[in-house]
């Protein structure tokens, strides 16, 4: 995760001169149903792997206090979860070793659009109405 050593190079430079921590979000695409897709049973989409190396399940599970919601489930498509606290504890998905120093990051979990048309050997959507959701999509997450 590039990002990962940017983000402590620009926080770095930043507490340096008295300013604030740098965090990146991390963009994730999210099962719309479950938190955390199929992680307990060993799927290997990005969000299940983070699953498995965090507390983002937990994070995704539980609403912001004081929110009239009773459950983040399911998301609407045009929806999206903000983790803003959630913590790395473990490595990369070949061993899940125990990180000796632990992270946060924010997550922004959102549905991707499934199964688009696509034409010119996957490069371009099929129907400007897809390309335009999945843009509205990226929009919402940044």
């Amino acid at each position: 995760m590039k990002a990962l050593a940017y983000a402590a190079m620009d926080t770095q430079a930043s507490e340096a001169v008295g300013g604030p921590r740098v965090r990146i979000p991390f963009i994730c695409a999210a099962n719309e149903r479950r938190p955390g897709g199929d992680w307990e049973i060993g799927r290997v989409g990005y969000e299940e792997k983070l699953c498995r190396r965090s507390n983002l399940s937990a994070t995704l599970n539980t609403p912001w206090p004081n929110s009239p919601e009773l459950n983040n489930y399911p998301i609407p498509s045009q929806g999206g979860i903000l983790s803003d606290v959630v913590v790395v504890c473990r490595g990369p998905h070949d061993r899940y070793d125990r990180l000796d120093s632990w992270f946060d990051l924010p997550v922004v979990s959102v549905p991707p659009t499934r199964w688009p048309k696509l034409k010119n050997n996957g490069h371009k959507y099929s129907f400007a109405e897809e390309r335009e959701m999945t843009r509205d999509k990226l929009r919402g997450a940044l």
